[in-house]
């Protein structure tokens, strides 16, 4: 989510030309899921979709970064959501769906020694366990058997807190619901 400025807005002062405007949310969505698009801009009353020229997922996130780059410096702000819902957008925001990144292509572009930029890659999991603080030597361990016994133990020691989506833990705020090992 981009929030700072109007999509019209930001639209007339950027480089990037959209191959459509004014789409339906649900063509647009079509065309990131079959990579004829790398990035849709999207508000409440329209949306821009951008085309892509390349095959790849790494050079489509680059594209997407690109766009994101010019929102950050005009000083906009930048919040990462799983969240598609345009009703809950103000004026003055819009959103920003890029494609879909396979396991099998952050392979290809690890083996390849190539990075996708920052967050293209972000994975969201149902809930997320903090506070375990396993010794690492029950990771490296031959002996599985032993290693899962001691993980259990050590698990079983711990009282667990639930916490609901979006809460904070120090000072990042969770997405996900968050079971907190203390």
């Amino acid at each position: 989510m981009i929030t700072g400025e109007n999509l019209n807005d930001f639209m007339k002062r950027t480089e990037q030309k959209p191959s459509h405007s004014s789409s339906p949310t649900s063509d647009a969505d079509q065309g990131l899921l079959s990579r004829l698009s790398y990035a849709t801009l999207c508000d409440q009353r329209e949306c821009f979709t951008f085309s892509s020229n390349e095959s790849t997922a790494l050079k489509a996130c680059q594209d997407s970064f690109q766009i994101e780059e010019i929102a950050r410096n005009r000083q906009l702000k930048i919040a990462y959501t799983d969240n598609d819902d345009l009703k809950n957008l103000s004026k003055n925001s819009f959103l920003m769906s890029t494609i879909r990144v396979e396991k099998s292509e952050v392979i290809e572009s690890c083996v390849n020694h190539t990075l996708f930029p920052p967050k293209s890659t972000r994975h969201l999991i149902p809930s997320r366990p903090l506070g375990l603080a396993v010794p690492i030597d029950w990771l490296k361990s031959k002996n599985y058997a032993e290693a899962e016994s001691a993980f259990v133990k050590h698990i079983r020691s711990k009282r667990i807190r639930r916490l609901p989506e979006g809460s904070k833990v120090g000072s990042r705020r969770y997405l996900e619901e968050v079971f907190l090992f203390e």
